[in-house]
């Protein structure tokens, strides 16, 4: 592998030079996730590709083109002997002219992402604003996301193949291959069948939170959630049926006639809880489902720490909770210099991957470790060995998603919550923050949120608020637009323009200025 020693670059003075403070667009997480809801609607698919060799495709002599005059100079090389033609042997320090975008160059990141943006641009694909990795290409319905060199296209699938023929012209790509078959980013999915009484319990959820009903007396809530708790005992795990519905087989029992009318009853609600949520939405298709699995990650993280803690496996014990109550450790822990100082980082940065991607129960937890690597203590150490504990007894957990509705039929949920003074160090709050696509017969988790805030606040309501805006701020608004560019796509049209939804559904649904008015409006709901 030829790469450029970014170390050891020299201006025409000898002097080390200096290069203006440029790099490549990140990669929202979140677009991940609305990628993958966009290839699960009904005539959609999705696709990845990565490119050969990406940055060595940009050839140097069209810098000023890419970015402009006088940004990027002349640079000159030095190669290694044994990489030297023989005719340089009598010359004293050869030099030679880069002629191609090399990595570890300081602006190569941003000369590849410059290059693959032109081409992209030059097939019909538009910018998203606020969504640096993502664009749309409206007429063939179609989105893609960009991270350096790995691309992921969602949308139609009769011009998913046509598009990356076009996009082939200009950039050197591998063949498509079909998302769920692939890792993108560190993250497998795979496609799995989901009962419907899974279905049935988010659609209830969001339905009570939609719908606020009169309150309930303590006899009801009990009734209500044995009822749940019995529905729950139905499905074990998703099943490969048709319906995709699992009855357990009952235990032994002494009256053969309680079985019967026990089973006779449980029958009898699966039947009536799948016509319920078969006759939901508008869209009577197959429900897609399938689920983010970070198993390989999290195994990874656990021998990282294992191997860099020393300690072994035998020392680790099931839990059932990624966090240390702050009352259940010593005074002296929190000023007492931690014994895993040295190796915090490599592993609690690692972790937090895999909580922003694919494990947000982890997230509160590495969170408050990673505030800490710079001022590890004794009770840090603790924390993190819980932390590895729990990874270690939850590593096969899965992120369900599913999707059977259409666009028009779908919203975004945005579920936001604060601690209040919950760090005992200086009373500080923490935010929470949930964003999801919810609807009828769709469940897609799309991003998370845990920071704690910088302020001190003076009441629960305060810290409520703070979190509102700091949720609505970086992933509520941002996302609500990209939702907004979504609809446009693909919701079904009627003579070029878009169907309007009834004034009922769309006082159901976070549209625009009409979601946020509302917003503004239930804030006077908040419990003081």
């Amino acid at each position: 592998r030829v790469v450029f020693r970014g170390d050891q670059v020299r201006d025409e003075s000898g002097f080390y030079a200096v290069f203006t403070e440029q790099s490549a667009s990140a990669s929202h997480m979140a677009a991940i996730k609305f990628m993958d809801f966009i290839g699960r609607i009904d005539g959609n698919d999705s696709q990845d590709s990565d490119a050969v060799k990406a940055y060595t495709q940009v050839e140097l002599n069209c810098l000023e083109e890419l970015l402009g005059e006088n940004v990027q100079a002349e640079t000159w090389i030095t190669l290694p002997r044994d990489r030297r033609p023989r005719s340089w042997d009598n010359i004293d320090n050869p030099v030679c002219p880069l002629l191609r975008n090399l990595y570890g160059h300081p602006l190569a990141g941003l000369i590849w992402e410059k290059h693959c943006q032109r081409a992209i641009l030059k097939a019909g694909f538009e910018k998203i604003p606020g969504w640096e990795c993502l664009l749309v290409h409206r007429s063939k319905q179609l989105f893609l996301s960009v991270y350096v060199d790995d691309f992921r296209m969602a949308g139609k699938k009769e011009n998913l193949t046509p598009m990356w023929k076009i996009l082939s012209s200009s950039l050197t790509l591998e063949d498509a291959v079909d998302s769920v078959e692939n890792t993108y980013l560190g993250c497998n999915q795979r496609n799995i069948s989901v009962s419907y009484l899974i279905v049935k319990e988010k659609r209830d959820m969001f339905s009570r939170l939609i719908s606020p009903v009169q309150g309930t007396t303590l006899e009801e809530d009990k009734k209500e959630a044995q009822q749940s708790f019995d529905d729950s005992q139905i499905l074990t795990q998703p099943s490969s049926s048709s319906q995709g519905i699992t009855i357990p087989s009952s235990k032994n029992s002494k009256s053969s006639s309680k079985k019967q009318v026990a089973d006779k009853g449980i029958s009898t609600r699966v039947q009536a809880l799948s016509s319920m949520v078969k006759d939901s939405g508008s869209y009577k298709g197959p429900i897609k489902a399938w689920v983010y699995d970070m198993k390989e990650h999290t195994e990874q993280c656990i021998e990282r720490y294992m191997e860099l803690a020393h300690v072994s496996e035998s020392k680790l014990q099931k839990r059932s909770t990624p966090c240390i109550d702050d009352h259940q450790l010593l005074s002296a822990d929190s000023t007492t210099k931690g014994s895993l100082e040295p190796i915090a980082s490599r592993v609690v940065l690692k972790i937090l991957y895999t909580a922003r991607l694919g494990r947000p129960d982890t997230l509160w937890s590495v969170n408050t470790l990673a505030r800490k690597v710079t001022k590890w203590s004794k009770s840090c150490d603790k924390r993190l060995h819980r932390l590895i504990e729990y990874l270690k007894t939850t590593k096969d957990w899965v992120q369900l998603c599913f999707v059977g509705d259409l666009p028009q039929d779908c919203w975004l949920a945005l579920f936001v919550d604060a601690s209040f003074a919950g760090d005992l160090e200086d009373s500080k709050s923490t935010n929470g923050a949930y964003l999801c696509i919810a609807g009828p017969r769709i469940f897609v988790p799309v991003t998370w949120i845990c920071k704690r805030q910088t302020a001190v606040s003076h009441s629960s309501t305060e810290a409520e608020v703070i979190s509102l805006v700091a949720a609505l701020r970086t992933g509520g608004l941002p996302s609500l637009m990209l939702w907004e560019l979504i609809m446009n796509v693909f919701s079904k049209t009627k003579q070029g323009t878009i169907v309007p939804q009834s004034p009922q559904r769309s006082t159901n649904r976070h549209r625009g200025q009409s979601a946020l008015s509302s917003l503004l409006q239930d804030m006077k709901d908040i419990d003081y």
